[in-house]
């Protein structure tokens, strides 16, 4: 039983009607709102049956537990539910019968509370506990009367408060996925209508109240978005908002070849790993760093959190020799040309008979591939022609 009377209780009686076999089966408790639990009558009655029109009253002259079967009239429960007296009658009050035994079966036919409070009852349209002339929506359940313009309306009816309708969005985490999301939640509890188009050709057409609601799988674009709530031909609010993505990770490498300084221009995040020789560093809201190169042939490997912007890698080789890897070779082997120079490379068999060439192959950072996959185990010699000298490489294609 749901009591929307928020004045404090001067009487209190329990009327029931239960029809049971074997009486003695059942224990009988009141649960009071703030979950105080009263025995009324435990284990009475013997073999008998029902309880017909009992009533549990504080007052009453004899107690349950005198009582014969169906106990009709008014008794003393066991436990006083005086205590109950002065504080509030507001909220759900419970009847909890509780069965022993499963041999019997019974059911309740009547439960019924007569509550005499102090006080004259105000007109209380939502069933909350604050009576109408002083519930700030006096139509719509709010116990808590937030208000957080501070206008004298609760946020729960206040339709036309700035701060009613909330819209958030969730950008994608890359360019080339579709996983942006819209949510819109309001404080105002109806139910409203959302219109979203966007630049992209998505148009959708969705219903949230103050649970919230929103759409997902959103690709990159502009987004026009409509709310309405019919009941009020007045509220229509449009707003714009942008679902974006990162931007693709963008590395300008410069080196200074007097001191082996490598500066390393960062764009596209504001936190990066850096690897260099296989030590990993992280980088926080910098967009240049400065590396010591300490070794004549270095590996660099930039990347952030967002796997889906890519990878920086780069061989930089700052002496005046080139490096061939692996050797022996298995597959193909991978050429590492000095900084800054284009070369002529030429692949030669142990006799001398020219297998492969390649002119005007620019040091790019990235490696050339010499194509021995498919040759014979063996020896091989790998010929380098710069502008003004040549260099050779053995190789060992196993």
């Amino acid at each position: 039983i749901n009591l929307n009377y928020n004045l404090p209780i001067q009487d209190l009686d329990i009327m029931i009607d239960i029809e049971h076999t074997y009486l003695e089966d059942l224990s009988l408790y009141l649960e009071s709102p703030d979950g105080i639990r009263y025995i009324l009558s435990s284990e009475l009655g013997d073999s008998k049956n029902d309880y017909s029109n009992t009533v549990f009253d504080q007052e009453a002259t004899q107690s349950i537990s005198a009582g014969s079967p169906p106990f009709t009239g008014s008794f003393r429960p066991l436990q006083n539910i005086a205590e109950t007296y002065g504080n509030s009658a507001l909220g759900i009050w419970k009847l909890i019968i509780q069965d022993n035994y499963v041999e019997d079966t019974g059911r309740l036919v009547d439960f019924t509370l007569k509550v005499c409070l102090e006080g004259i009852p105000q007109a209380n349209s939502d069933d909350d506990s604050i009576p109408d002339e002083k519930d700030n929506c006096p139509e719509i359940t709010n116990e808590d009367q937030n208000d957080i313009d501070d206008n004298g309306i609760g946020d729960a009816c206040d339709i036309f408060s700035a701060q009613n309708i909330s819209i958030t969005k969730k950008d994608s985490t890359c360019s080339n996925k579709a996983n942006g999301s819209i949510n819109f939640d309001a404080r105002a509890n109806y139910t409203y209508t959302a219109e979203i188009v966007g630049d992209n050709g998505y148009r959708k057409t969705l219903e949230f109240n103050s649970q919230g609601n929103g759409i997902s799988n959103l690709p990159t674009g502009n987004y026009f978005i409509c709310v309405y709530l019919y009941s009020f031909p007045d509220f229509e609010y449009c707003y714009e908002t942008q679902i974006s993505a990162p931007e693709p990770l963008e590395v300008i490498p410069s080196l200074n070849l007097i001191n082996s300084i490598l500066n390393l221009s960062l764009k596209g995040s504001d936190h990066f790993w850096i690897t260099l020789n296989r030590e990993t560093f992280e980088v926080k809201d910098k967009k240049e760093i400065k590396l010591k190169l300490l070794s004549k042939l270095n590996r660099v490997e930039v990347k952030t959190a967002n796997s889906c912007q890519g990878i920086f890698e780069e061989w930089i080789n700052t002496s005046q020799q080139a490096y061939v890897f692996p050797n022996p070779v298995t597959e193909n082997a991978t050429l590492i040309l000095p900084e800054n120079i284009s070369v002529d490379v030429f692949l030669l068999s142990g006799s001398g008979n020219i297998l492969w060439k390649d002119k005007d192959i620019q040091s790019n950072g990235k490696g050339h591939q010499i194509p021995m996959s498919r040759l014979s185990p063996g020896f091989y010699l790998l010929q380098i022609a710069y502008p003004n000298s040549f260099e050779s490489i053995k190789l060992i294609k196993r």
